[in-house]
């Protein structure tokens, strides 16, 4: 009988879970991409991922990964930003600044370079 009533009490938070489930999976668009060696980090709109470039290394201590992107237009580094800052937290992560975002002991860095003309995006994860 005890577990009938703890089965009971726990429904609501059952279906809390799964409404929040469903509302978080809502935010991200059924068309938005993610990079490949990181699946939880979306691809944003003007960059292009360049998959040859991507490197991950699972050690004890954490996830090692890096990607690159070159994005279509250099000036649009701030809506880039941007991005970034409205859609990590659905992902977890917590903004420390622009570039910098924490995730338990995760850390998320993101920096532009130019190099021969084209503007590149870089974002690495390590521990």
């Amino acid at each position: 009988m005890r577990n009938a009533s703890y089965n009971k009490s726990m429904r609501p938070l059952f279906l809390f879970t799964v409404l929040f489930v469903m509302i978080l999976i809502g935010t991200v668009n059924a068309q938005t991409m993610f990079f490949q060696a990181l699946p939880d980090i979306p691809v944003a709109e003007g960059i292009q991922p360049l998959p040859d470039q991507e490197t991950v290394f699972d050690k004890p201590a954490g996830r090692f990964a890096q990607v690159v992107a070159l994005l279509n237009h250099p000036e649009e580094k701030n809506n880039i930003l941007s991005y970034y800052h409205q859609s990590l937290p659905a992902f977890g992560w917590s903004a420390q600044s622009d570039t910098l975002y924490k995730r338990g002991n995760e850390t998320l860095k993101l920096w532009f370079e130019d190099f021969g003309g084209e503007t590149y995006l870089y974002i690495s994860v390590e521990p």
